[in-house]
């Protein structure tokens, strides 16, 4: 029988001073190496400890739609990454082109090449804007917005 009400100074310790042990037969061993996969946790205890989050969070979901959730969170994720990486990338772009048209102007606003350096890294940089909007527009659609 499990107790709703615990001690308040368990609720409060981080420690992990408990040991819970669980005996397993093959079969069970495999499925729970298979949850252990899915969750993608380093070992045993840490899996046991998601579980029990997951059951303790699932607010009467199954614990496969909060994975799928998480999934979902950690593909939000990589694609945000994935646009901040790109418009890192944007802006320093910019930077040096701004940095060369200043330069260009107070040395030698006469040279042509260096223009079209210039013209050149500024269609580069406007044929990233589009992939930009894809990026944020995938992003919108994972999320549902």
């Amino acid at each position: 029988m499990v107790e709703d009400n615990l001690d308040p100074e368990l609720e409060n310790d981080n420690t992990k001073n408990h040991m819970v042990q669980v005996r397993m037969n093959n079969k069970e061993f495999r499925k729970f190496w298979l949850v252990r996969r899915k969750l993608k946790a380093d070992n045993n205890s840490s899996t046991l400890r998601m579980l029990i989050k997951l059951a303790a969070d699932n607010n009467g979901e199954s614990i496969e739609d909060e994975l799928q959730k998480q999934a979902l969170m950690e593909d939000i994720s990589a694609s945000t990454q994935a646009l901040l990486r790109q418009i890192t990338g944007i802006a320093n772009n910019v930077n040096q082109i701004a940095y060369g048209v200043n330069k260009l102007n107070s040395n030698d606003p006469d040279n042509q090449p260096s223009w079209d350096w210039i013209v050149k890294n500024v269609q580069q940089v406007n044929q990233q804007v589009p992939e930009l909007h894809q990026l944020i527009e995938t992003i919108k659609q994972k999320v549902g917005a």
